[in-house]
């Protein structure tokens, strides 16, 4: 189907529909609804009855190791819960307005109490906590204002290590706290830059520290506590990626991931000279433990008696655990694991149990337990996903599809994507391209409402690409869309709608777009650079034009972004950001737009998202804007997320099908 007929399709579709309501503004204490229609009560049943917007995830072990600390919804946010074992009901010990993100139990039996971190509508400035896990009663650590993240507990329990920006609102400095003196919390090491604390040695003298210069580079030091030095761990191995590691028990070796020298993330055994801090470091050979590996180690765990070593392995996308016995040096397969993303893991204090998150496609999240000796798997927890529905939830297959230029060996380049198809398909269904944000992300089969929506009650193909630009699969393939090769990735989307177009049984001509952040941007440039082959798109959170997002960024992010996007300081590269910006070519954008954001957003700034809404009505084209006053860059209120997965499902309805049916108010008007 050429493209002019391809638009005509889309625009007939939605005829009627449109003829149905007049676009006018809603609000409520909440949400702002600009051009939307009323949104039908049977659009929410139908995305309830897919399971709720579920968070569910291990969080850490109980001192003495007998409970799990866990998160789950509960009514609007997310919060805390206490499971004692394996099918136990949960035991909330938070209940908040705002979502509790992370939680960090005290080592020390005897003080039986943990740090947790929250923030306010979305703003992302997180605050610690201290809760008495005997009395239940809750000590604020911060000050209300600054973001303190990364929370890592001495081994004594005495004292912790956190990152904050406390001290100037720019550098994420560490600082060490007493739980017992709220109000004595320490400047530790105030340089400039963005600092983790990842380890204390065995005995609480040195930490193990990285410095995050962005998301592809990053330095790892050991920070001497007695004398305040600091020594570069693998000075002269080059500029490389270090995501994490660990002190082994004699204090003097570490195990960490790195990419150096190397186009993926392994895990490296590394002995750290004795005469650290007293002379110039000689160069040390790394020993790398999962060279028979040819993927990304993404984290990794080691028991308290350092004997055993998890590691999670990203295999083509698809996340497998792998064991590894320090002492004498051999690999284990891990747990049989669905296809799945793993979204954590960590040892219990006997050394023998790992608790993992699964998040899975078709199965939704799960909380379970791998005996490393007895390789029992023990399933504690079920989110609220695994319903009635399960049995409808479709499985992702993984394809690769050709894009438009060559890889480093001449070869057609080859872009992996996750595809979601119904079943028991007659006729050439519609098509929904989903793009992750990042773009130093990938998509992985994890478990998703909309998605399983889309594909059983709209009957659509699902296809979730890994454009240029994600990670997991090389870190050339990562650096492929920075800076002027921005719009390469846009290019990789269009190289799908040909493929898509080859598809017998996928009808090209409907087809629409859905991301958020990072794939907001990918949304809008998409329908910009190929407006008749798009029917419509959903962006949420999207960057609208580079140079206002960098400008509008808080200081402590601009090096961060400016890194992967180019820095719009520069003439050339201001230049060529404006011209490739969504709102630079608003005047192609025809197809209908929907656009969500949160007010309080602090990483795509909410004027990003009113500048496009402006420009697209200013050349007449359709769009529904949803602004929410209590959100940030994710939204995560239930009642908000009900909404917009509603909103969302009508629109593709209105747009893909040209369902009347879902303009016929039915109960519940635009506001929430």
């Amino acid at each position: 189907m050429n493209s002019h007929k391809e638009t005509l399709a889309c625009n007939l579709l939605g005829l009627l529909a449109m003829t149905l309501w007049a676009p006018i503004t809603r609000s409520s204490d909440n949400l702002v609804l600009d051009g939307l229609p009323p949104i039908s009560a049977e659009a929410v049943s139908t995305v309830r009855h897919y399971g709720s917007a579920d968070l569910t995830r291990f969080v850490d072990w109980s001192a003495d190791g007998r409970d799990m600390i866990i998160t789950t919804r509960s009514g609007e946010t997310r919060q805390l819960f206490v499971l004692e074992a394996p099918g136990a009901e949960p035991r909330q010990i938070t209940d908040y307005a705002d979502a509790v993100w992370e939680a960090s139990y005290s080592p020390a039996p005897e003080r039986n109490g943990m740090i947790f971190i929250k923030d306010q509508n979305g703003d992302e400035r997180y605050q610690l906590y201290y809760r008495d896990m005997t009395t239940g009663a809750v000590t604020p650590l911060t000050d209300g204002q600054s973001r303190n993240t990364h929370v890592l507990w001495a081994n004594k329990g005495d004292r912790y290590a956190y990152t904050t920006n406390a001290r100037n609102g720019l550098n994420a400095d560490i600082f060490i706290g007493y739980p017992d003196r709220p109000d004595e919390l320490t400047p530790l090491f105030t340089e400039a830059g963005a600092w983790v604390a990842l380890d204390w040695d065995d005995h609480d003298q040195r930490l193990l520290v990285m410095d995050v210069i962005s998301a592809t580079r990053s330095r790892m030091y050991v920070l001497d506590l007695r004398n305040n030095r600091i020594n570069r761990i693998n000075r002269y191995g080059g500029p490389a990626l270090y995501t994490t590691g660990r002190f082994a028990n004699n204090s003097y070796s570490m195990y960490l991931v790195s990419d150096v020298g190397e186009e993926f993330a392994h895990l490296y055994y590394y002995r750290i000279p004795r005469n650290i801090g007293s002379v110039r470091l000689k160069p040390r050979k790394m020993r790398d433990v999962t060279r028979h590996i040819p993927w990304d180690i993404k984290t990794f765990d080691m028991s308290p008696d350092g004997h055993w070593l998890a590691y999670i392995v990203n295999d083509d996308g698809i996340d497998r655990i792998g064991l590894y016995r320090t002492s004498g040096g051999k690999h284990m397969r891990g747990p049989e694991l669905p296809v799945a993303r793993v979204d954590g893991i960590k040892f219990n204090p006997d050394n023998k149990r790992l608790a993992i998150t699964i998040n899975s496609a078709a199965h939704g999240r799960a909380i379970y337990t791998f005996d490393v000796d007895t390789r029992e798997l023990v399933r504690w927890f079920v989110s609220s996903n695994t319903t009635e529905n399960s049995a409808r939830y479709v499985e992702p297959e993984l394809i690769r599809y050709r894009t438009f230029d060559k890889d480093d060996n001449g070869d057609p380049r080859q872009i992996p994507a996750f595809i979601y198809r119904p079943e028991k398909v007659s006729d050439p269904v519609p098509v929904i391209i989903y793009i992750h944000g990042g773009p130093e992300s990938q998509t992985q089969p994890f478990f998703s409402r909309s998605i399983q929506t889309w594909v059983n009650e709209l009957g659509a193909v699902v296809i979730a690409p890994n454009v240029r630009g994600s990670t997991g699969y090389g870190r050339t393939y990562t650096l492929l869309d920075n800076g002027f090769k921005r719009e390469d990735a846009v290019k990789d989307i269009g190289a799908l709608l040909d493929w898509i177009a080859e598809q017998k049984d996928f009808d090209a001509s409907r087809v629409g777009l859905y991301g958020a952040s990072y794939g907001g941007y990918m949304v809008l440039a998409t329908m910009a650079r190929y407006p008749d082959r798009v029917c419509c798109g959903v962006d949420i959170a999207g960057i609208s034009n580079f140079v206002t997002f960098l400008n509008g960024l808080a200081e402590s992010r601009k090096d961060l972004r400016r890194t992967e996007y180019g820095d719009e300081q520069d003439p050339a590269m201001a230049a060529y950001l404006n011209r490739i910006s969504p709102t630079t070519n608003a005047a192609n954008i025809r197809a209908p737009l929907m656009v969500v954001q949160g007010l309080n957003d602090p990483r795509v700034p909410h004027t990003e998202a009113e500048q496009i809404v402006r420009a697209v009505r200013s050349g007449g084209g359709i769009v529904w804007y949803v602004l929410a006053r209590d959100e940030g860059h994710v939204l995560r209120r239930t009642s908000n997320i009900d909404f917009v997965d509603a909103a969302t499902l009508q629109f593709f309805r209105t747009w893909l099908s040209g369902d009347t049916r879902v303009t016929q108010a039915s109960g519940l008007d635009s506001t929430p």
